[in-house]
């Protein structure tokens, strides 16, 4: 076949394409199959687009790490990124450019942005990856820039903030005569009981006193000597205090008066 002839048949099929995509785009149909119309903002069907998607990603994924490679912006692939940036300046206007018109259409149009649902279970999926991947390199969850804290999650300046704000946040809430610093008060008790009944256990086992934690409990107790002192003295002080304020010593409610029958 010669160099006319080919050309000739590139020119029919091309002109070919062009009239076809025309009248699947008039008639509302996928311009790949024409049998189903196009997802919402695209110009192929679904079906079309999720056979095609893995392809596209694999191509995507190998130029964009070759450009990377050879310090190139991996969206042009002529000029290096700026710096602190993956992208050239100009390749980066043009994103900025594109989501800014995109922006506008949908808002003129009364749609949002992004679906909520799929925005919110997008985030949550990053946020996974993102505090695995900081645990596995033994980071900070919060910021993922320092190591964290021997036994904790988080490192000593991001420990210290988030108790700056918790001790802000119960402040706050004790001056307005909520219990806990205004978390719920039911799950903050059986929290608190939970963790004493462990605390509990781990010193009993231990052969230590429930109440200190430090000393052996006295024969046939589960506290020490000590502490079993000063619990007789607030009882005894509480018991006095009651008393000469005429309540009952065990309950400290109103006392009741007896008549003596005669």
């Amino acid at each position: 076949m010669c160099e006319i002839d080919i050309e000739a048949r590139r020119a029919r099929d091309l002109e070919r394409w062009h009239r076809r995509v025309a009248e699947r785009r008039a008639q509302g149909l996928c311009l790949k199959c024409g049998k189903r119309p196009p997802a919402p903002h695209r110009s192929q069907c679904e079906v079309c687009t999720a056979k095609r998607r893995p392809a596209d990603l694999e191509r995507y994924h190998r130029r964009t790490a070759e450009r990377t490679a050879q310090g190139l912006c991996p969206k042009c692939g002529k000029r290096p990124p700026e710096p602190g940036r993956s992208q050239c300046e100009p390749c980066a206007e043009k994103d900025r450019a594109a989501g800014r018109a995109r922006d506008a259409r949908l808002r003129a149009a009364g749609i949002p942005r992004r679906d909520p649902e799929h925005a919110r279970a997008y985030e949550r999926e990053r946020s996974r990856r993102e505090v695995e991947q900081r645990r596995v390199a033994g980071l900070c969850l919060r910021c993922g820039q320092a190591p964290a804290v021997e036994g904790l999650t988080q490192c000593e300046p991001c420990n210290d903030k988030r108790r700056a704000g918790e001790q802000a946040r119960y402040a706050k809430a004790t001056a307005e005569g909520k219990l806990y610093g205004g978390r719920p008060v039911e799950t903050r008790r059986r929290i608190g009981r939970e963790r004493s009944r462990k605390r509990d256990e781990a010193r009993r086992a231990a052969g230590l006193c429930t109440a200190c934690g430090k000393q052996p409990p006295t024969d046939g107790a589960s506290t020490c000597e000590p502490c079993r002192e000063a619990r007789r003295t607030a009882d005894r002080a509480q018991y006095a205090f009651r008393r000469a304020a005429g309540l009952c010593g065990s309950c400290g409610g109103p006392t009741t008066v007896v008549s003596q029958i005669v």
